[in-house]
């Protein structure tokens, strides 16, 4: 993915992507699933990942991913400070 990935939107805790590569993963069915797995970053120092299945790969789906998972990476780094 080329496009620009790293600006999160406002209402979630500021991330950056870091990494993005090809991965597969298990499905619901036992199969496995391409798609790509992005890494990323919040501002405050924790990292995540999250993985976007092929037929679900979009900016617009890969940022909602991150935004959900930055959302929850910040809550429990807040609980943990």
């Amino acid at each position: 993915m080329t496009a620009d990935l790293t600006e999160s939107t406002p209402a979630t805790p500021h991330w950056r992507v870091t990494a993005s590569q090809e991965q597969q993963a298990p499905g619901a069915a036992g199969t496995y699933t391409k798609g790509r797995l992005v890494i990323f970053q919040l501002d405050s120092g924790p990292s995540g990942s999250v993985f976007v299945p092929n037929d679900q790969l979009s900016i617009d789906n890969v940022r909602a991913a991150v935004d959900k998972a930055a959302q929850q990476l910040a809550a429990i780094h807040a609980l943990q400070g």
